[in-house]
């Protein structure tokens, strides 16, 4: 018992030296932005700073214009003038997978290098940067102690299926709302994911 409540203690450390490294990374960016204004230099752009979201697209700017056509599926175009520099997008996927070589470095929620590496309790195929990133990463329960068959038989965009599967529990996908297109676009909507063109047999279309 003594053991157990040690090792609780470690991963508690971990977290917080993590933590504490994140900081120093993002004082450190901030001080670097101000030397670079203080030597007249332009300021770096916020990441995600859209001056102004698309209406039905929130991920996109409203200088895109979705359009549709037959063989093509649905596709963007410039509604605007698009300024050199211009945001247009700050899209994020609805589920990402590490490559095997990556699997040991790098969180296997996140996707960040590991500073400080947090195993899983119960496998040794991936490590997470934080505790807080292996609670979040309730999708591994259906993936741990097979992962290695599954790297084995190259699975590839299978693994990926599996992944969204296990990302929501059995009576999400009994319920079958996701089957519905939201109004709205969202990344991180799984009805985003069910309604996407698939363009089965149009590997010869070209792009619009």
């Amino acid at each position: 018992m003594e053991m157990y409540r040690e090792s609780l203690e470690d991963l508690d450390e971990i977290k917080n030296k993590t933590s504490k490294d994140n900081e120093i990374c993002r004082i450190t960016g901030k001080l670097l932005e101000s030397s670079h204004q203080d030597q007249g230099g332009e300021s770096f752009p916020e990441t995600g700073d859209l001056m102004k979201r698309h209406p039905s697209f929130e991920q996109f700017s409203e200088a895109l214009e979705v359009k549709s056509s037959r063989g093509a599926g649905r596709y963007m175009t410039a509604a605007r003038d698009i300024n050199p520099g211009e945001i247009i997008a700050d899209e994020t996927s609805y589920v990402a997978l590490l490559d095997r070589k990556y699997s040991r470095d790098h969180c296997d929620y996140c996707l960040k290098v590991t500073v400080y590496a947090v195993p899983c309790a119960n496998c040794s195929s991936v490590v997470f940067c934080s505790v807080a990133c292996r609670k979040q990463a309730t999708y591994h329960a259906a993936e741990c102690m097979v992962l290695d068959q599954i790297f084995r038989a190259e699975t590839e965009v299978w693994h990926l299926a599996l992944r969204i599967i296990a990302s929501q529990p059995l009576e999400y996908w009994l319920n079958e709302s996701y089957k519905k297109q939201a109004d709205v676009y969202s990344s991180k909507d799984t009805s985003t994911v069910y309604n996407l063109v698939t363009h089965i047999g149009e590997a010869e279309t070209p792009a619009p």
